[in-house]
């Protein structure tokens, strides 16, 4: 009797394992569908951090192409497979483990129950290493060979979001920013195309003033991501590192960038256009770069190795022109420098 029952209770625990490995290897992550967030799996993430995680190659997970240089989903679960028991972590963990990309919702292999992607709310683990001095380089002289050949400066791909600093959530998911972003990308690749002469880079290539931006006017935009990274560091980069040397920009718990836009009371990039400074001769040059402004102001953007050297411009700095003096602005008012003095 007691053998007959140890044997039923091990059928019935087969059964519940190759159960849950049948809606396992059934939820494929190859075709998403948006659905609820049920019951904590909206805070389950995938910890990149982890030792054994680290250990692994950027592309045993994702997996980018000329053709397709930003992701659209998650992984499948062949990246899983190789280290993880599908079936065992479907019973212990199947909130934590896989809560990372499905929702809780009945999964098949037509109808995975996918949370969407990238999935909303989550922290990156990765910071940016990105320098302003290395960027302001000149670039070398563009030449047929240099050009780059990535389909993002090329071609801009079908489907690509633009992530723009100042878009809101609403904007980005809608795609009301995607004309924009072809706009700018095509006129990168003809650039590079047709203007060999130029070596510069300029704070204009990368962040831009006064857009239209989902119906309605932006005072100043930053591109960034792989469609504005990929205009240079493409297939074939003009400098390292290219579109497949994650690891050149993506630095777990490294640098971020400190999200200063919008800090400042009354501020607008739109009334700060033309320098109204009084001009000394001696200490005039010409001609000027179009965005030396730039490099006045945000002294310590420029001088940036990392993203999280950067502050708000200095209030001295900011008197030079709000002093109230014949033909200058005046002064800034308290509650502007109290906001410009935050650090």
């Amino acid at each position: 009797m007691n053998w007959h029952r140890n044997r039923m209770r091990i059928y019935a625990l087969t059964s519940v394992a190759l159960l849950a490995l049948g809606v396992c290897l059934g939820s494929r992550a190859d075709s998403p569908v948006t659905g609820p967030q049920v019951g904590g799996r909206d805070r389950a993430f995938f910890p990149h951090n982890k030792p054994g995680h680290m250990k692994q190659d950027c592309s045993k997970c994702h997996t980018i192409t000329p053709a397709q240089i930003d992701e659209k989903k998650f992984p499948s679960h062949a990246s899983c497979i190789s280290c993880h028991n599908l079936a065992l972590e479907a019973l212990s963990r199947p909130i934590t483990y896989c809560g990372i990309c499905h929702d809780g919702r009945p999964a098949s292999k037509a109808q995975p129950a996918l949370f969407l992607y990238p999935k909303p709310g989550g922290i990156s683990d990765f910071g940016m290493d990105f320098s302003h001095p290395a960027h302001l380089k000149p670039r070398p002289p563009v030449t047929q060979a240099t050009i780059p050949t990535t389909s993002a400066a090329i071609e801009v791909p079908q489907g690509i979001e633009n992530r723009f600093e100042t878009a809101t959530v609403a904007e980005r998911r809608s795609g009301s920013d995607k004309e924009s972003t072809a706009s700018h990308f095509a006129r990168s690749a003809a650039v590079f195309r047709q203007d060999a002469s130029l070596v510069n880079p300029r704070c204009f290539d990368c962040h831009k003033p006064a857009q239209q931006i989902g119906g309605k006017m932006v005072d100043f935009i930053t591109n960034v991501g792989h469609p504005a990274c990929f205009v240079c560091h493409g297939e074939k980069p003009l400098a390292p590192p290219s579109m497949f040397q994650c690891a050149g920009c993506h630095k777990l718990s490294g640098p971020r960038y400190p999200n200063l836009y919008g800090k400042v009371i009354d501020f607008k990039h739109s009334d700060h256009v033309y320098d109204t400074r009084p001009i000394i001769r001696g200490q005039t040059i010409f001609p000027r770069k179009q965005d030396y402004l730039c490099s006045e102001c945000h002294q310590s953007a420029a001088q940036a190795v990392q993203l999280s050297d950067i502050k708000l411009p200095q209030q001295n700095y900011c008197m030079e022109c709000h002093n109230g003096n014949l033909g200058l602005p005046d002064p800034l008012a308290t509650n502007v420098i109290n906001s410009l003095n935050r650090r």
